[in-house]
């Protein structure tokens, strides 16, 4: 390191047995030397022990030197037709690891280079995530895993896994497909060490997902609501009401929840609840909901099933609605309509629609018909099971962390989200989306924002314009049903 003193190796062969002697030389660290001056003071030195031992045999001189400036030999050493070169190995990101080497010919160099390329390689690992599960982190997690990462040197690179079986067929357009991977690039015991952390954090992550679909599952079988005085019924949010009917199924007299910034101690057994701080009483009751579901009259029979797709006949008034929409706007030409026929995604979007209607108001419900365009890969997810919020971001997220729908199926047709398959076949699907309350959206949202002072009512949807907005962003998963695909080209 500059600054430190260098060691110069001389290797002599005396009585045909080599010994080193090594002594230091200070230059251009502290004493700012000129490396001309130092290297000069070098070959003097050296010439003067030569002088002073006289060996009998001197068949070797290697000059070890550590500093890449004084590489430049030219300056120091008399003109000579002996070839010298460097080398450098590849860096792996973001710390660069540089060799540079002189040796006494460009062979001599070129094995060098791949000794130490395989010595590098030899302690060098890799290890991929998902996107998708790296997408579940929150910015905190995110951050401390970068954090530790720069620490540790070890990169993060974007790239894609490619889909074997395309490849295997030789479809350009499937085989150039695959999952979006990040992977960690690095030592060896580096890697491993922030490995350990994202998969922590996605473990943590995950478990919290599950969490909140299993609250959801709660909510939509039973509901939990207060009273204070002679006021209105209301209900308690979903974490509350999650941790009341988990300690009523545990058979528990006393439960203490967070509620409006106090606690508040529900009584199971008197059906009453009293806030710790203030000293308000509350009646609380259980609701269960209705497990009646009404399922559109003009779904094709199930026969037991509990999914099933039905390609829309083109002379009915069913397919001449879906088409006049799309046509509105977009001037392609229709393939195909098929009507997704979900019992569980259904069943999922009539609860919600209820609940809706309940803290809304049906006039306030704002279902409509919108469009998502999607690739053929996406469907089989989408039909059955739902809209996922994890590819959220592959292109661009500007107005919420959630799933987009636009008013217009122009919008939906662009390449860009409906990607054409190996045919040129786009896809498109219609979906009921329950909007709600909408507010301005915004790219730092993971959810709406409350409505007013009480944190659990919120806005149930983002939009671009609040005048005149041109798509809707949801986050709840039963918020949206995908009615019929449209395959067009």
């Amino acid at each position: 390191k500059q600054g430190c003193k260098i060691h110069l190796t001389l290797l002599f062969t005396v009585r045909s047995l080599p010994f080193p002697l090594l002594f230091p030389v200070s230059f251009a660290g502290i004493g700012k030397m000129d490396y001309g001056i130092a290297g000069k003071a070098m070959l003097d030195g050296m010439a003067s022990v030569i002088t002073e031992m006289k060996p009998k045999c001197l068949s070797l001189i290697r000059i070890v030197i550590l500093q890449q400036p004084v590489f430049d030999l030219k300056k120091i050493l008399p003109k000579s037709k002996s070839s010298r070169s460097g080398v450098t190995i590849p860096p792996t990101k973001p710390q660069p690891a540089v060799f540079s080497a002189i040796g006494p010919s460009s062979a001599a160099i070129a094995s060098l280079k791949t000794a130490l390329e395989g010595l590098v390689q030899q302690q060098l690992v890799d290890r991929d995530f998902e996107l998708g599960d790296l997408c579940r982190l929150d910015e905190m997690e995110v951050a401390a895993v970068q954090a530790k990462a720069r620490s540790l040197g070890v990169s993060f690179d974007h790239s894609v896994r490619r889909n074997t079986n395309a490849a295997q067929s030789g479809t350009k357009n499937q085989a150039n497909s695959g999952d979006k991977i990040v992977i960690l690039r690095g030592l060896k015991e580096d890697v491993l060490m922030v490995a350990e952390l994202v998969n922590k954090a996605i473990k943590k992550a995950l478990s919290d997902d599950l969490l909140e679909k299993e609250k959801e599952e709660v909510a939509q079988s039973v509901q939990w609501m207060y009273q204070k005085g002679g006021e209105d019924w209301e209900h308690f949010d979903l974490d509350q009401n999650y941790f009341l009917e988990t300690a009523f199924e545990k058979k528990e007299v006393f439960l203490k929840i967070e509620f409006k910034g106090n606690k508040l101690k529900v009584n199971f057994k008197a059906l009453d609840a009293t806030d710790s701080k203030t000293g308000d009483k509350y009646r609380v009751k259980r609701c269960v909901t209705d497990k009646d579901i009404d399922f559109p009259g003009y779904w094709s029979p199930m026969a037991g099933e509990n999914f099933k797709k039905v390609e829309v006949d083109p002379n009915s008034v069913e397919y001449q609605d879906i088409a006049k929409g799309f046509h509105k706007t977009a001037k392609y030409k229709i393939h195909k309509i098929e009507r997704v026929q979900n019992y569980h995604l259904w069943s999922g979007y009539f609860v919600m629609r209820r609940k809706m209607e309940m803290k809304n108001s049906a006039a306030e419900l704002g279902e409509k018909y919108l469009y998502h365009g999607t690739s053929a890969e996406s469907c089989h997810c989408i039909e059955r099971d739902r809209f996922d919020r994890n590819y959220t971001g592959a292109h661009g997220a500007s107005y919420g962390a959630g799933v987009y729908f636009a008013i217009n199926a122009s919008y939906s047709a662009n390449s860009r989200y409906a990607k054409p398959d190996p045919a040129g076949l786009k896809r498109m699907y219609v979906a009921r989306v329950l909007t709600g309350h909408h507010t301005l959206g915004d790219s730092s949202m993971k959810s709406p924002p409350q409505r007013g002072d009480d944190p659990s009512d919120k806005y149930d949807s983002l939009v671009d314009n609040l005048q005149s907005p041109s798509m809707y962003v949801i986050f709840h998963d039963d918020q949206a049903y995908p009615e019929y695909l449209i395959t067009f080209i």
